[in-house]
């Protein structure tokens, strides 16, 4: 090792060896023990399902057998590629015609149930204090860009990052049917809103330090930070019941939800969330996808 450069940089000089020899794969965006211990763990996945697909005197469950059928389904891409972007349109077409916020009430709690976007995300998990009882958490949604900091006009990468991901998204809405106009204006104004919730969410930093994801309100707090959508008629549609509290894990973002949920940002919010929520969902739909195999897997690449 190389004790003049831990002076300099700690981490190029524990890695200097292998940096000089790792090699990130062409089909993969990281390498390093992690990503192999992923890619292993795959394949092992993969082999035991070939396993019970071939010998279904093995299934142990119904549920199990389910699970068969619907991976029998999603890996085949013949089918997939035949369809296209078919299966999106009527989710586009749904979310493109709400109008106004009383629209989109109307259609809750199926909308989420639906899987559709909204500008945060509700779930049911273990309680951080008590696992052995579920909590009903609130989360903001992600950004575009990997952290709030990238916004910043002084980081030396967000700009770049920002036109990667308009020319991805406007690739993909063409691929949706969208003209290159339409698409173009789509992501621009997605973009817009992302820049509006950036400075109300908390930074990669901030959200390392778990603890603090532990915000509970009451009930009648959390329904009260915006009038706009319905989060009481939301949430009681999604659990049944009336919760007693929410676990609120960026406290700031939903403080500021009245202000970003306004009449005036309707058109940004209803463009914005489909394009934030399912890029990979117009690339599973939109991309076609090659065959090739690998140690005698059947893989798939675009």
């Amino acid at each position: 090792m190389n004790k003049e450069l831990l002076k300099q940089d700690f981490y190029e000089a524990v890695n200097e060896e292998w940096l000089k020899t790792a090699k990130i794969p062409a089909d993969k965006p990281v390498t390093g023990g992690f990503q192999e211990l992923v890619v292993g763990i795959d394949d092992l996945l993969m082999n035991e399902i070939d396993e019970l697909l071939a010998h279904p005197e093995f299934v142990p469950s119904e549920k199990m057998a389910h699970f068969l059928r619907f991976y029998q389904i999603a890996n085949d891409y013949d089918r997939r590629n035949q369809l296209a972007e078919k299966p999106l349109l009527p989710l586009l077409e749904r979310i493109e015609k709400i109008n106004s916020f009383d629209a989109l009430n109307q259609q809750l709690p199926e909308w989420v149930l639906d899987s559709l976007p909204l500008p945060f995300s509700l779930d049911v998990d273990a309680d951080m204090k008590n696992a052995q009882t579920n909590a009903f958490f609130a989360y903001p949604p992600s950004l575009f860009l990997p952290d709030k900091t990238y916004y910043a006009p002084e980081h030396p990468n967000g700009a770049e990052l920002l036109n990667v991901f308009f020319d991805m998204m406007v690739q993909l809405l063409e691929l949706s049917g969208k003209d290159k106009g339409q698409a173009e204006a789509i992501v621009e104004q997605a973009i817009q809103f992302d820049k509006l919730i950036a400075p109300h969410v908390k930074s990669a930093e901030e959200n390392a330090d778990y603890s603090k994801m532990y915000n509970p309100q009451s009930f009648e707090e959390f329904i009260g930070h915006t009038a706009t959508i319905d989060l009481k008629k939301l949430s009681v549609g999604l659990l049944g019941t009336t919760p007693d509290k929410v676990i609120v894990t960026d406290p700031g973002y939903f403080d500021h939800l009245a202000e970003l949920l306004t009449t005036e940002h309707l058109s940004l919010i209803h463009i914005s969330e489909p394009t934030r929520r399912t890029p990979i969902s117009y690339a599973v739909f939109c991309l076609k996808k090659k065959k090739h195999t690998i140690n005698g897997k059947e893989k798939y690449y675009k």
